[in-house]
């Protein structure tokens, strides 16, 4: 299996998040943003987008040697929670594990593992638009602790972070020799628009997640099918069965949880987060 450029696996674990330079090249980059762009109202998961190169994304060979590396060993399953989305979506740190807020719960016992990618189809290195990451926010429920990190992707670079982590849309550079400081939403509030790097066009992004056939996959599946969105995700979202033919040869599940779940009672129930009982 073609594996991926040098990925800090140390880094990961120990900030929650990290950065693979140079996986795919801009050309691969270029060519599914303007597949992306030409389906701008896709609502379903990335599976099931219209364009074939966007439905191979989550079956690439480098990006499951990534989370296999990161997360150790075992095979990847991926559970239909992925988008391709073009545009900006406001900014503000949150997290997306099932427990968000209490430190006994679950989701902190033991190596957390599940993870998300985020390949960003336009510069970040010298322009805004990125992701902004509290840096060590795995480690703690608070959304105010962990240093702010902006996430300078180029073309063909992934970045990789832990559910558990603190992260923001939107994040912005600033001009000049003051790019080096990281600013948060709250602080950019009082940054006058000048002093802002600009983005360099329309915002196009691909997200997935997956993880390890283990407690923490188990407790996210019951948290979001009682999410509305994620039900509404897997409704609209067929999966190819060619795709699911050759994922057979390969160190990632396609888990179908809809066909799964979609007897159960109170799917759907929560259109915000709200924390699930253990």
């Amino acid at each position: 299996m073609t594996r991926a450029p040098h990925v800090d696996v140390e880094k990961f674990w120990k900030h929650g998040y990290t950065i693979v330079r140079c996986v795919f090249s801009p050309q691969e980059a270029e060519a599914w943003r303007q597949a992306i762009l030409e389906n701008p109202t896709h609502d379903g998961d990335m599976l099931s987008h219209p364009s074939p190169i966007v439905r191979q994304v989550l079956l690439d060979p480098r990006l499951i040697d990534i989370g296999q590396r990161i997360l150790g060993c075992g095979k990847l399953v991926y559970f239909g929670d992925s988008t391709a989305k073009v545009g900006i979506f406001g900014r503000g740190y949150h997290k997306d594990n099932a427990d968000r807020n209490d430190p006994k719960a679950p989701d902190w016992v033991g190596r957390y593992t599940l993870i998300r990618f985020g390949i960003y189809l336009q510069d970040h290195t010298r322009h805004s638009g990125g992701l902004n990451i509290r840096a060590g926010s795995h480690n703690w429920t608070d959304l105010e602790r962990g240093r702010t990190v902006y996430m300078d992707t180029a073309l063909g670079d992934v970045v990789i972070w832990s559910l558990r982590t603190s992260h923001s849309a939107n994040g912005m550079l600033l001009k000049g020799p003051l790019c080096r400081i990281h600013l948060g939403p709250k602080q950019l509030r009082f940054v006058p628009e000048s002093l802002l790097r600009p983005y360099e066009r329309e915002r196009v992004a691909m997200f997935f997640t997956v993880g390890l056939d283990d407690a923490h996959l188990e407790r996210y599946l019951g948290y979001v099918k009682k999410r509305a969105y994620m039900i509404d995700i897997w409704k609209r979202s067929p999966w190819n069965p060619d795709l699911i033919a050759k994922s057979a040869g390969l160190p990632i599940e396609l888990r179908d949880v809809w066909s799964m779940v979609r007897d159960e009672p109170d799917l759907g129930i929560n259109k915000d987060y709200a924390a699930i009982p253990y």
